[in-house]
């Protein structure tokens, strides 16, 4: 099955209805870890068809919601997030702009994230690894432009909270994301030397002249 779908290439229309196909055969509990195999492989894949349906797939499983409304796939508190989950939003987030149905998840994610307290640290920490958590910087701004775009949807059209309270989530959201950012440059410790530049006067002249000194903060 996973070797037969790999070398399929799809439309986007057609890499949609396959998302949506293998949203509707995750039930069965037979065919779900053939799926799951799947799935993985194609957010991994070259062919942006594949990582589409992938995407496509993935964000109708986030939608799945458990009893007390957290999204399922976030599984059980005593265990960190799934890491495949982590990559299905990291293959959305690549996407040359959110479609649809990731502004529908991230609403939904988001909106669990201000009602459930416990949910909001694993939501919030899903979303900044999706961004970060990469061996290499490759789609880092654009990952992160689209976190941007979502939340931002996310403050205007959340059912959570007023929009006061989304707009502070999603603040806090951001925030995280940039001092998660290997590449952001760090404050220098205390008691550091610093290059000052101070006057110096030359005998010659009677000029001054620039001069670095090492001076202690």
């Amino acid at each position: 099955m996973r070797g037969a779908l790999h070398r399929v290439q799809f439309s986007s229309p057609v890499a949609d209805a396959v998302g949506e196909a293998i949203n509707h055969l995750w039930s069965d509990d037979e065919l779900r870890s053939k799926l799951h195999t799947t799935l993985t492989s194609w957010f991994r894949s070259d062919q942006e068809t594949l990582r589409r349906a992938a995407a496509s797939a993935f964000l109708n499983l986030t939608l799945h919601l458990d009893d007390s409304g957290r999204p399922s796939l976030l599984g059980d508190d005593s265990a960190p997030v799934p890491n495949w989950v982590i990559d299905g939003w990291r293959t959305v987030l690549e996407a040359n702009d959110p479609s649809p149905l990731a502004r529908r998840s991230c609403i939904a994610w988001l909106d669990s994230a201000a009602i459930h307290q416990l949910a909001a640290e694993r939501i919030l920490t899903t979303l900044v690894l999706a961004v970060h958590d990469t061996p290499t910087g490759d789609l880092r701004g654009q990952r992160f432009l689209n976190l941007v775009r979502l939340a931002e949807r996310w403050m205007l059209q959340g059912r959570a909270l007023d929009e006061d309270g989304r707009n502070t989530l999603r603040a806090d959201l951001l925030r995280r994301t940039q001092l998660a950012d290997p590449h952001r440059p760090r404050p220098r410790p205390q008691g550091s030397t610093a290059d000052v530049w101070t006057p110096f006067p030359t005998h010659t002249l009677g000029l001054h002249r620039p001069c670095i000194h090492r001076r202690k903060r």
